[in-house]
This record gives C-alpha cells, sequence and structure tokens, in this order.
C-alpha cells in the first residue's frame, strides 16, 4: 500500500498503521492535475477464473495435430486457427472482458473524522479543505463525502457540483472506525476514470483495522493520501475496550467480571467499577502499552437486572469519552424445586439437602402436579419420587417431555417400586425424556 515509500507514518504507532503520504492543505488546491490518472487503456474481466479455460486452445491443438487427416498444411492450419480463434472468443465472453478507455477524468471521495477525538475545530477545518478542493476540482471530475465516527455515512454521492453544501449527516460518534469509512467510500466510485480516496482524520482508530482495508484500496489502483486533523503526536490516549460478565446467574454465585483496558503508552491509571450506579471496586493501575486484562469478582449479587460499569482515570490522557464501557447482568432468585411424591416422605431426605443449598423446595402429591407447561415452567427442576405413572393427572405425561426438551428444565426420577418400568413407564412420553 505504500503509494509514496519514505513518508513518516502519521498514524499512531500501537494501532500498527503505516505507509500512508500524507499531505496538507497545499496538496488538494492542485486538485485537478492529472497527477494518478487513467490515460491508457485497460482491460479488466469480470469472471477472471474463467480465464483457466484458456489451457484448452493448446490443448485443443495438439489434440488436432496427432488426429489429423490428409490435409494439405494451409488448410491444416488454417482450421486450427479459426478454432482457435472461436474457442478464445468465447472464454473471453464468459469471462466478462471488459475494455477500459483513456480518461483524464478524476473522481474522488473525501473520508472525515467527526468522531469524539477530533476537536470541534479540526472538524470545521477538516470540511473546510474539502469545500476548497471540490470548489476547485475541474470540469468532469467529481467528488463524494463520507463523514463517520462509530458508522460511516454518505453526505454526497459523487457527481461534478463544484460547490459543497454545509455537512448535515451525524454518525455516532464515541468510536472510531476507519476501516468501515474506506470500504463505503470505496464502494461510491465510478466504473471509469481514475480513483482517489482522500482520508481526513487523527488515525485513532478503536473498531477494527484500517490497513487492509488500505491495501486492499492500493491493490484496486486506488490513490490514497491523507490528511492529520488535530494533534496525532505524543498523545496517550487510554479507553476500556470491553467489560464482560454472565448473561444469567443465581442469587448468591459469584462471578467475575473481566475488564479490557487498551492503552497508546505505558501510563498510571486508576480503574473503578459501579454497580448500577454505585461504587464497589476501586484499583490503581500501572498500565503497559497495548492490551491489559483484569478481573474484579462480584459476590453475592442480588436479583434483578444489573449494570456493571467499569471506568478507567489515567494519569493522562486527553479523550475521557471511551474511558468506560458496561456490562449487564441478570440475577435470577433461588432454584424452584418441585418434588412429587407418591407415598409421604419419599423425598424427605431429598428435600432437606436442597433447603441446606438454598434452593426453594415445594412438595406435593401427584394428583396436585400441574399439567399445564405454564403452571410447569414456574420450576427449574420436577422431581418423581417413587411416582407410578398411573397417578400422574391427564396430560402431565406429554407435558413433562416438553418441559423437559423445548424449556430446557429438570427431570429426575427416584427409584422404587413405582419408578421406571415397574411403575408404568415403559414405552410411555416420559421415558423418552429420561436419560437412560
Amino acid at each position: 500500500m505504500v503509494a509514496h515509500p519514505g513518508i513518516s507514518s502519521p498514524w499512531p504507532a500501537h494501532r500498527g498503521m503505516a505507509g500512508l503520504p500524507t499531505r496538507g492543505l497545499s496538496a488538494y488546491q492542485r486538485y485537478g492535475t492529472v497527477e494518478n490518472r487513467n490515460l491508457m487503456i485497460g482491460i479488466s474481466f469480470i469472471y477472471p477464473q474463467t480465464l483457466w479455460l484458456l489451457l484448452l486452445i493448446p490443448l485443443t491443438i495438439v489434440l488436432a495435430l496427432l488426429g489429423r487427416r490428409a490435409l494439405n498444411r494451409a488448410r491444416l492450419w488454417g482450421g486450427l486457427a479459426l478454432r482457435s480463434l472461436l474457442l478464445l472468443l468465447i472464454i473471453l465472453a464468459l469471462a466478462g472482458i471488459q475494455l477500459r478507455l483513456p480518461s483524464n477524468t478524476l473522481s474522488a471521495v473525501f473520508i472525515l473524522d467527526v468522531s469524539d477525538s477530533v476537536p470541534e475545530a479540526e472538524q470545521s477545518r477538516g470540511e473546510e479543505l474539502v469545500r476548497q478542493a471540490v470548489e476547485a476540482m475541474p470540469a468532469g471530475d467529481k467528488a463524494a463525502v463520507v463523514v463517520f465516527g462509530e458508522d460511516s455515512l454518505v453526505e454526497r454521492l459523487a457527481n461534478e457540483d463544484s460547490n459543497l453544501s454545509r455537512l448535515t449527516s451525524v454518525p455516532v460518534s464515541t468510536r472510531t472506525d476507519i476501516a468501515s469509512a474506506l470500504q463505503l467510500a470505496m464502494a461510491l466510485f465510478p466504473d471509469e476514470g481514475a480513483k482517489r480516496l482522500v482520508l481526513l482524520s487523527d488515525g485513532r482508530e478503536n473498531l477494527s483495522y484500517a490497513l487492509k482495508q488500505a491495501e486492499l484500496a492500493d491493490l484496486q489502483g486506488i490513490d490514497l493520501q491523507y490528511i492529520p486533523l488535530g494533534e496525532t503526536q505524543n498523545q496517550v490516549e487510554v479507553l476500556v475496550d470491553t467489560v464482560e460478565a454472565p448473561t444469567d446467574v443465581r442469587e448468591g454465585q459469584q462471578f467475575d467480571l473481566g475488564i479490557t483496558i487498551q492503552s497508546s503508552a505505558s501510563v498510571g491509571a486508576t480503574l473503578r467499577v459501579f454497580a448500577d450506579g454505585e461504587l464497589i471496586h476501586t484499583q490503581e493501575l500501572s498500565l503497559k502499552q497495548g492490551s491489559s486484562r483484569y478481573t474484579v469478582p462480584i459476590e453475592d449479587p442480588q436479583p434483578g437486572f444489573h449494570r456493571y460499569r467499569a471506568q478507567i482515570v489515567p494519569d493522562s490522557d486527553n479523550r475521557l469519552q471511551n474511558n468506560e464501557a458496561s456490562s449487564f447482568t441478570v440475577v435470577h432468585g433461588p432454584s424452584s424445586i418441585l418434588i412429587v411424591e407418591g407415598t409421604a416422605g419419599e423425598g424427605q431426605n431429598l428435600s432437606q439437602a436442597l433447603l441446606a443449598a438454598k434452593m426453594a423446595v415445594t412438595t406435593i402429591p401427584p394428583s396436585a402436579l400441574p399439567a399445564t407447561l405454564p403452571e410447569l415452567a414456574r420450576y427449574d427442576a420436577i422431581v418423581l419420587a417413587n411416582v407410578p405413572a398411573s397417578s400422574l393427572p391427564n396430560g402431565v405425561m406429554d407435558a413433562l417431555p416438553v418441559y423437559v426438551r423445548d424449556l430446557g428444565k429438570g427431570l429426575l426420577m427416584l427409584g422404587g417400586e413405582e419408578s421406571f418400568g415397574a411403575g408404568g413407564y415403559l414405552r410411555t412420553p416420559i421415558e423418552t425424556a429420561m436419560p437412560v
């Protein structure tokens, strides 16, 4: 992708970007120059993989020579030439050959960074640079404009109008995704003429990686140039990349928050963790350049919906908008277990053990067992303690397999004289729901 070797990279070193040619305003006041324009006839193919069929031409010639008849040399080679030409034309048609005629026009897409890391004054300067460049373009050239932050929006499609209205698109500005902006901009080019991407940004991306997209543009013959906005040197940026927490936990179940922090340099910082807005953890950190991961234990969570927010406060950072991130967890109450006793006391020992594990236990006779899924769904597991199949209410035999299979609930059958096959469960729907 290095279009101009030897030019120092304007990209932050910790992002691994290099090779974009840096330009100032003067370079774009010469917008109409013919540098990098397409002044040669070119050939392209829609389906280049079809060109492998060209190998059939020499194969056809060899087979014809091996099986030639008593023909004079002129007729033999004339026929071979005609067949080869026809085969060549067919293959080129299948490959979708396209002829690009010489063009002295240039299509440019200006990509303006309006994320929070770019000061408003620099955003205004970038907009003015784009406006001056569009006003200076010669007749026949086209210009398009993309503005971006976390997402990318098309402000103007490629056209020859030399007047640029005030920019009105408002992308999400909390993060910077240069790669997606480049990808969108590349899709705006018309087929004819030379192509140029002009990126106006501070280069401080924190979503995806622009270098691969820039290399793809270079492979497609697109000239990519860069105008730095704001201060791009000697800056320290620290951000909370992710906060990871389990989606669902039980009341009293301890779990860990996983917090990933990105830093552009070695720096001291303070990590703060909030649960539903209340500070629950503070930790002094010595961050190294790159990615660092920390875990914070969460003990004895209470039932309900909880938001956990991690905030990093570095000793030095020029951008505070992305110094925090959040995650959400639903804490469910104690597991609810329904024990169905064939005779009173059959599930007493199990009930005591479950109560000791802080589970909610309900004990009922078979006649009280609900037969509808909404009623069964209130329980996390159902235990059949020596319950014969004949004592189950109507509908339960069909409802329990659905309760297990579709709702993901638990079904336990305790052994006894009235359980399993001896209890009449052989070849019943409940038998299919049991593991053995």
